[in-house]
This record gives structure tokens, C-alpha cells and sequence, in this order.
């Protein structure tokens, strides 16, 4: 997203953080449990993503050169305007985009190991070595 190191780009950090622990956790949505603290933290990361991509959308529509995309939101941004009106995104749909798109940068392998590991456990293989259906 072409965040500087400054506080958004601290509180980016932290808010996604917490917002992927809750993506392997036990499905209880009560306020003080690890799903609703990471819901909280991704409507936070969201309301960031947003505010970050209106700007760049207001700043690319101040100039009107199409110059180079430098990263994600500047691809979904163009794919945007290309569009016609009926099939233009919403900057919420291209938040959540992005937010998406940090996950397997982050949390590819430690995650897949993981959910791996979760799966296998809670599916074990037949003592026989043959799967009944």
C-alpha cells in the first residue's frame, strides 16, 4: 500500500496482527473472546485501508496523467475508473481487496502448516488404512 514507517503504518501493523490471530480460533462471538477482538481489529484496519485509498483516489483524480501503478490499491484503483459506472468497485470492496491480499504475504506458510496440522487431528485416518464413505 505504499504506507511510510509513521504511526499508520504502526497501527496497520498491530490492528492486522490481532486480526489474523482470530482467523484460527475458536468460533464464539462474545465481546472479550479472540473472535471478537479480531473482527474489532479488522473494522479498524478497514476504516484505515479506506480513508487510505480515498486519498489516493482523490489524488489521482487531481492529475489527470495516468501514470505507473506503484502498488495494489493504485491496480485496483485504475481497474476501477476503466470500468464503466455499472461495474465501477466500491472503495469498500477495494479495502477489503487489499486487506485480503496482506493475509498470504503474512501468514502463508505458518498458516498452511497450521490448518494442516488442525485438519489432520481433527481427521485422523482409519486405524486400517482404508476411508469408509
Amino acid at each position: 500500500m505504499s504506507v511510510g514507517p509513521d504511526e499508520d503504518l504502526d497501527f496497520l501493523k498491530r490492528e492486522f496482527h490481532e486480526f489474523i490471530k482470530g482467523l484460527i480460533c475458536f468460533p464464539v462471538k462474545l465481546p472479550g473472546t479472540r473472535l471478537y477482538r479480531s473482527l474489532k481489529a479488522k473494522e479498524r484496519l478497514l476504516k484505515m485501508v479506506k480513508k487510505i485509498v480515498e486519498e489516493r483516489k482523490s489524488a489521482r483524480e487531481k492529475t489527470d496523467e495516468k501514470e505507473m501503478a506503484k502498488d495494489a490499491v493504485d491496480v485496483r484503483l485504475r481497474d476501477s475508473e476503466e470500468a464503466s459506472e455499472k461495474q465501477s468497485l466500491p472503495l469498500d470492496f477495494i479495502s477489503g481487496n487489499i486487506i485480503e491480499m496482506m493475509i498470504p504475504g503474512e501468514e502463508s506458510v505458518p498458516m498452511a502448516m497450521t490448518l494442516a496440522v488442525r485438519f489432520l487431528s481433527d481427521c485422523p485416518p482409519p486405524v486400517d488404512g482404508t476411508y469408509h464413505t
